[in-house]
């Protein structure tokens, strides 16, 4: 009878575009309560407390060719399911377990009883492609929303249509979100306003690429709790009800977590968030920061996202070692739905010591209201005084916010505030100016002169962005291309590099030894798709170099008569994508730590930067289309052979074979006659030999 119900369910989905609406009779208890159990992937089990159990985004293979967590599951019966996609590698109704009744993709609306579930949809052009893993849940009045593949056609939030198409269609009220996010350190700057704009009662975000089955997700799940407005009630659960068959798992290593239950309860009190805070330090330099030996108030604005507030309170707390603080406890009286309330009456206030290094301070502030409501939410506020000062030129987009995640900046607002003071940017040890995408005004004429000025007067500077070569040597004016050459010691070579990664010079104090990745994957910001080629003029030198092309990507002199220092990169930070999380926090450090050093004296060639393991790293991207990046490095000069195999030990391709020096190295990987799958490479070097996997994908 099971078979035959998902039969019935989806010849209607196959055959009827618009699809039935199927009513079942409920059963089970009727507890206020549901049950969330995370496997992995952007996958939840839904327990209901009516007996129903839905398994989200069922599959039988990730993206990586391995087998999918969610079909690992040895002790699973759900009585339904939903596809993450209706391709190949996920839609196989032969693999799913036998307990399913219904299989949800393409339909209207499905009730059980009291329990409605429903799809969503970007677009129309979703339907047609058969990728719909978004559902609504409701049940007993409580809406839970899914949200699935954040990354693939259903969702794309980077998109802004889409953005905008979801904020229509979703309920207007929503208990409970679950949802996959990009990265795992950091929210990527869409999703959380997207996140923002849907004003959830709670969410919990699900990590879908290439960190999704490593630990630190989980870590970082667990800390997010103590963010500004998110709950997410997280706990290891070694006891979880459903539990993987990790045998099948071969490699990967895979979590499982089991999720508080929600009682409705929880969702008939006020949700009240912390909604800005503003630094008033009038009888100090009056900038809007707390800085060292500064006493400021503190105005923070709360706002209520749910039911009625009354007599809310708020008292203030931090753990930081170089803030002291003054007045604690503010009464921000009644606060109605969507209402915002400020303690400007009567602020907080805190002092900086003297001493206090610049650092992002956490501040802990416990909410309470009648009816025994209690919440305690969190901000972070700069403390102390930055010592190098972030020029936010890129044309009003946002992504200083990469670059204010890696250092503390002091930070001027061009779109707001026009070209800063030359005396400003003297103020700082180091000034990093960055213009993103911007093609037409990267650098306007009264910018050039302040830099040219800095520079002549011995200023530190780091300047990045994907057009200024282009803007200044290809399209620009005279006067352009004389700074671009007098100042940047740059010439422009040609437009929109297609390169995948940037490799270190080899001996170079900021770039030996990295491998930057620049491909234009869904980690990187989607507009950063034409990175400059450039030459680089004496006294510059090449820091970093494009893979391939080996052109400069990036480079950097010193001018001992002045003292002036310069780091210029042909692309931004925020375009960097790989291969490892933390390597764009590791260029600008060094970059940083360069233009600040108070030593002119740098490690001679090949001696400090040269390796001192023989080391064969993981291709990026990958999974590749049709190119990709592998990187390697050598101790010593050797005979390097580099070849790839198929899974049938097939040899196919050789990419490298020949003497090489010391030192890092870079190959690429051109897939564009070979099928899809997984791939060995292996890199020998005299009697040492290691290998590694990559994976093709079309």
């Amino acid at each position: 009878m099971k078979v035959h119900r998902t039969f019935l369910l989806l010849l209607g989905v196959l055959v009827s575009a618009s699809g039935p609406v199927v009513t079942v009779s409920p059963v089970g208890a009727q507890e206020s309560h549901i049950f969330l159990h995370y496997l992995g992937h952007s996958s939840f089990v839904i327990a209901f407390d009516n007996g129903i159990h839905v398994l989200t985004d069922y599959g039988t293979s990730n993206a990586y060719g391995y087998p999918s967590p969610i079909y690992s599951i040895a002790t699973l019966r759900p009585d339904m399911v939903t596809y993450s996609h209706r391709h190949e590698d996920h839609w196989d109704p032969r693999r799913q377990p036998d307990s399913v009744s219904y299989v949800l993709t393409d339909f209207n609306t499905l009730r059980l009883g009291e329990l409605c579930i429903g799809p969503v949809r970007v677009a129309e052009s979703s339907v047609a492609q058969k990728d719909n893993s978004a559902f609504i849940f409701t049940w007993k009045g409580f809406t839970l929303v899914h949200l699935g593949d954040a990354q693939a056609n259903i969702m794309n939030i980077a998109n802004p249509a889409n953005r905008n198409y979801l904020r229509q269609v979703l309920p207007a009220r929503i208990d409970l979100l679950l949802m996959p996010i990009e990265g795992v350190n950091t929210f990527i700057p869409e999703a959380e306003a997207f996140i923002d704009s849907l004003r959830p009662r709670k969410v919990i975000p699900m990590h879908y690429w290439s960190k999704q089955y490593e630990s630190e997700f989980l870590a970082y799940l667990e800390e997010q709790c103590l963010s500004a407005g998110k709950e997410y009630q997280i706990e290891r659960h070694a006891g979880a009800k459903y539990s993987v068959a990790t045998s099948d798992m071969g490699i990967l290593p895979t979590t499982v977590i089991s999720l508080s239950p929600f009682p409705f309860s929880d969702f008939t009190l006020p949700d009240i968030r912390v909604d800005q805070v503003t630094v008033a330090d009038q009888a100090g330099n009056n900038n809007g920061r707390a800085d060292a030996g500064e006493t400021v108030q503190l105005v923070v604005t709360l706002r209520n996202l749910w039911v009625d507030a009354t007599n809310v309170t708020a008292s203030l707390s931090t753990a930081g070692a170089d803030v002291q603080l003054g007045n604690i406890t503010s009464f921000f009286g009644n606060i109605a739905p969507e209402e915002r309330t400020s303690n400007d009456a009567n602020p907080f206030s805190l002092s900086a010591h003297a001493n206090a290094s610049p650092h992002y301070g956490t501040f802990y502030l416990d909410i309470g209201a009648n009816r025994g409501y209690a919440k305690v939410d969190s901000f972070r506020l700069v403390i102390g005084t930055p010592t190098v000062l972030l020029v936010d030129d890129d044309d009003g987009q946002a992504y200083q916010e990469v670059y204010a995640n890696i250092f503390i900046p002091d930070v001027w607002e061009v779109a707001a505030n026009g070209c800063p003071a030359l005396e400003l940017l003297k103020a700082h040890e180091a000034v990093v100016w960055l213009t993103g995408d911007d093609r037409k005004n990267s650098l306007t004429a009264e910018e050039q002169s302040v830099l040219a000025a800095f520079l002549e007067q011995g200023g530190r500077l780091l300047l990045c962005g994907q057009n200024i070569a282009y803007d200044l040597g290809g399209d620009g004016s005279t006067a352009d291309s004389l700074f671009l050459a007098d100042y940047l010691c740059t010439v422009f070579a040609a437009d929109s590099c297609n390169a995948t990664a940037a490799v270190g010079v080899v001996g170079d104090p900021i770039g030996g030894g990295m491998v930057v990745g620049l491909a234009k994957t869904p980690a990187g910001e989607g507009h950063r798709t034409a990175p400059d080629v450039i030459q680089a003029l004496p006294p510059a030198t090449p820091t970093l170099k494009y893979v391939p092309g080996n052109a400069p990507a990036g480079l950097r002199y010193e001018k001992p008569n002045t003292g002036a220092r310069l780091v210029y990169l042909a692309f931004g930070v925020e375009k960097v994508t790989g291969p490892k999380p933390t390597v764009a926090s590791e260029l600008v450090e060094r970059i940083l730590r360069w233009l600040t050093g108070s030593t002119s004296v740098e490690p001679a060639e090949g001696m400090d930067d040269l390796p001192r393991l023989f080391f064969l790293g993981q291709n990026y991207p990958n999974p590749f289309n049709p190119t990709t990046t592998i990187g390697y490095s050598l101790p010593h000069p050797a005979f390097v052979t580099l070849k790839l195999y198929n899974v049938l030990g097939e040899e196919p391709l050789t990419l490298v074979e020949g003497s090489q020096a010391a030192g890092q190295h870079a190959a690429i990987l051109d897939g564009r006659e070979l099928p899809s799958g997984v791939y060995v490479y292996r890199l020998r070097a005299g009697t040492l030999e290691v290998t590694n996997k990559c994976l093709l994908l079309r």
